[in-house]
């Protein structure tokens, strides 16, 4: 490789050529130092050591306002009056960011200034017209200055912008409103994210009617399309709340295939034609409690239509006292006289006793129980007729043990269950 050689035969180049190499080494110093600046005051964990990096880059702005949140949260002696004053030469040296302006206006209200405090955040809106966050803080702020009228402005874009203020914004509205529906929509709007968190909101606060008033406006297709997460909260709330009518309509609504069949008044596969989930199964399907014993399956041996029964396998064990038990929990309308029918097949051999038992959801309490099943039975049929508590619009329907009058009790053998179901009479 050839290479080439440069001759500087002049004094005046041979100056220019020195001139230059000392002003690449000054910016180059410069370089360093501001990008060391920069970043000891980004990392910086102690108050002075962002106070070594503002002296050796004054006029960055990171460095500044790193300096000025590091003295807000020292809280020593003038620390608050002196992060003031490295906000607003933050903002100085960055007059385009608008976050240094909503930190500054926050700076301002800390220390009392609701003029100046306004006046910086609302800058910070101007800088950023879009920005929910920006909306958002200027909503509050007007809120903790008591200008509700005009503070809805600002919240209401700023849930428009971003989903996650919508439930803060409900819950905001309705402390304000004095816990006022009609002042609440007046405040936040109408849309189907502030529909849904309002319902949450209410059902919360146990205002069930009013909360079911609320998804109820939505219109199912919008339901559909809300987040999961927003509908299964306000379903769990229902749930916890024992209002199984309205839960049991949401699980059909939002569920998918065979869950859509979940209705009030009607057991949920009760022809076993669908898988029976060992563990974690949802409300309104078959609970089956942990255990080994009996085994309980899917079986296409027997049944009495279809192509499943339900297959209990009880194996011998001295005093079983943890035999198992199978249930599941079903919507129903309070006041109102059900018939619960099975059908069963039993080949056993026990001292037990085994029945179906009709409880209320809400207390525990029993509502009714079926006579033993018979130690042995082809296909045969059983009923319960039973009058649901007014206090009540869920049950339980349970089957297990009873009672065991032996000093040592086993159970052997097998149950089948088919084709169960329960309706008004």
């Amino acid at each position: 490789m050839q290479i080439s050689r440069i001759t500087i035969d002049t004094l005046s180049k041979k100056l220019a050529l020195a001139a230059a190499a000392v002003i690449a080494v000054i910016f180059g110093a410069f370089a360093v130092i501001w990008g060391f600046a920069n970043g000891a005051a980004s990392q910086a964990e102690f108050v002075e050591a962002a106070e070594q990096a503002v002296s050796i880059s004054p006029s960055d702005p990171q460095t500044n306002y790193a300096y000025a949140v590091l003295l807000d949260q020292s809280f020593g002696p003038g620390d608050a009056q002196k992060a003031l004053a490295y906000y607003e030469r933050a903002v100085s040296f960055a007059p385009g960011n608008y976050f240094y302006w909503l930190e500054l206006g926050r700076a301002y209200e800390r220390q009392g200034d609701a003029a100046k405090a306004e006046s910086a955040v609302r800058h910070a809106l101007t800088l950023a017209p879009n920005y929910s966050a920006v909306q958002w803080a200027l909503g509050n702020l007007l809120i903790r200055q008591g200008r509700t009228a005009e503070a809805f402005g600002p919240i209401r874009d700023a849930v428009a912008g971003d989903p996650k203020f919508t439930e803060t914004a409900a819950s905001l509205a309705w402390q304000v409103s004095g816990n006022d529906i009609a002042a609440v929509k007046a405040m936040i709007g109408d849309s189907v994210r502030i529909n849904a968190a309002l319902a949450s909101l209410l059902a919360k606060d146990k205002k069930y009617d009013a909360a079911v008033e609320f998804w109820n406006a939505i219109p199912p297709n919008e339901r559909r399309a809300l987040p999961k997460e927003s509908a299964n909260a306000f379903y769990d709330l229902l749930v916890a709340g024992h209002r199984y009518r309205e839960a049991a309509k949401i699980a059909a609504e939002l569920g998918e295939g065979e869950r859509t069949q979940v209705a009030v008044g009607k057991i949920f596969n009760g022809g076993f034609e669908s898988a029976v989930r060992p563990s974690g199964a949802p409300l309104f399907d078959w609970q089956l409690a942990n255990g080994q014993n009996p085994q309980i399956v899917l079986s296409n041996g027997q049944k009495h239509s279809g192509s499943n029964s339900l297959l209990l396998v009880f194996n011998e064990a001295d005093r079983a006292a943890d035999i198992r038990r199978f249930s599941q929990a079903v919507a129903v309308e309070p006041g109102r006289e059900y018939i619960f029918r099975y059908y069963y097949r039993t080949d056993l051999k026990t001292q037990f006793t085994f029945k179906w038992k009709i409880g209320n959801s809400t207390d525990g309490s029993p509502i009714a129980m079926s006579d033993p099943l018979p130690a042995k039975s082809e296909w045969a049929a059983g009923e319960l007729r039973f009058t649901v508590p007014q206090n009540t619009d869920g049950i339980f329907i349970e089957f297990g043990r009873d009672t065991c009058s032996a000093g040592v009790c086993t159970a052997a053998g097998n149950i089948w269950f088919d084709d169960i179901s329960l309706s008004e009479q």
